[in-house]
């Protein structure tokens, strides 16, 4: 018996397009094509209807296909829609904010994007919030909880950034629902990396690489892979790491094309490429990250590649010293538009560094004691240890 087109149709339909949508995002990913049918269809669905309290998990999980591809101004533009919704909707104000945030992570507005994701969880309400979490695939305040530690740590908060790292695995794992700890186990193990802490990370990517291989999810298999490749070869199998690392982006490539994150992941990539001796290439993958910044604006990156290439060239290349400081400057000079001061004062250190070598020791420390001086946490870090040697050397 056909189902006449009138609204109860349409209304049985939406149901069971936001049934298909959710799980293809928790079992492949909203980046695959077959998603991006569901959504359309039931963001179709919804404005037939009228219906704005369905269409915002709707948008969820659309936002979530657009953000997995990369494409940043669809992504926005999402969010933006989202917000307007949130004047008179708490509910929708949430995911907006949430959207908005990781938005402004992903083109380095790094305190747009901290005062996006602290509304989310001033606005959480699990008793409405959670009800979105089947259809979009994620939690709003555990994926607030795992971006901000990206953002206060490049905004040069460490310590804050690690409490809320612990704080988003913590109310991830509360769920019991293996699918809404993937995105923070992602960002976490990403996170480790980029801070230096390798310990960390490792562990936090064992315990991502089984989940995701127990799901059979292959958009969160392929993340994992490719950071825990490099583990692996940092722990003495660099083929094997470098291999693995290759074959996990290569298969996210496949599944998002040039998703987010891809500048992140390749100067990780880079960064073992090079600690294992292999220089032109850890140059090459850096050039062709720099290349994606410039295409898809996804700028969060941008000066830790700078500076990355700056490195190498002086260290591998050493008659191009000219163009080695040319890259440090720009790691600075964008970091410092960014307010990224984690990266200002890694990109000073290795400037600082440089100058000392050239006799300009006093150049050296006006550049670097500022920064260092601005810091209030972190003296345990790594990065500031570094500075902080580096200026008694200076005196």
């Amino acid at each position: 018996m056909r189902v006449p087109d009138c609204p109860a149709r349409w209304r049985q339909e939406l149901d069971l397009q936001g049934i298909l949508a959710g799980a293809i995002n928790a079992s492949i990913g909203a980046a695959v094509p077959e998603a991006g049918r569901a959504y359309d269809r039931a963001r179709a669905l919804c404005e037939k209807l009228g219906d704005t309290s369905a269409l915002i998990p709707v948008l969820g999980g659309l936002g979530a296909r657009y953000v997995q591809r990369g494409e940043l101004d669809a992504f926005h533009q999402i969010a933006e829609h989202v917000l307007r919704l949130g004047i008179e909707d708490k509910n929708a104000a949430c995911l907006g904010h949430r959207q908005m945030g990781l938005c402004m992570l992903a083109r380095g507005e790094f305190r747009q994007a901290r005062e996006h994701l602290e509304c989310v969880l001033a606005l959480y309400v699990p008793e409405t919030n959670q009800s979105t979490n089947v259809l979009i695939g994620f939690d709003g305040r555990a994926s607030a909880l795992s971006y901000l530690p990206w953002v206060l740590f490049i905004l040069g908060y460490p310590d804050q950034a690690l409490s809320r790292s612990r704080e988003a695995l913590s109310w991830a794992r509360a769920f019991g629902r293996p699918h809404l700890l993937m995105n923070p186990l992602a960002m976490a193990s990403t996170y480790h990396l980029i801070r230096r802490a390798d310990t960390m990370a490792v562990e936090i990517l064992e315990e991502f690489v089984a989940l995701t291989a127990e799901q059979r999810n292959p958009l969160w298999l392929s993340f994992a892979q490719s950071l825990y490749g490099c583990v692996v070869a940092m722990r003495g199998k660099p083929m094997e790491g470098l291999a693995l690392s290759r074959k996990g982006l290569a298969a996210l490539e496949a599944i998002t094309g040039v998703g987010i994150f891809r500048p992140i992941q390749l100067g990780v990539l880079a960064q073992t490429c090079e600690s294992v001796g292999h220089y032109d290439e850890a140059l090459e993958i850096v050039a062709s990250a720099l290349v994606i910044v410039e295409r898809t604006g996804e700028r969060n990156y941008e000066a830790e590649l700078h500076r990355q290439r700056g490195e190498w060239l002086l260290a591998h290349r050493g008659g191009e010293q000219p163009e080695s400081e040319a890259c440090l400057c720009r790691a600075v000079a964008v970091a410092r538009e960014q307010s990224a001061r984690m990266w200002e004062l890694r990109a000073s250190t290795s400037l600082a560094r440089l100058w000392l070598t050239q006799g300009k020791r006093t150049e050296a420390h006006d550049l670097l004691a500022p920064i260092y001086g601005w810091f209030t946490e972190g003296f345990d870090t790594p990065d500031l240890k570094e500075a902080k040697g580096l200026l008694e050397e200076l005196g």
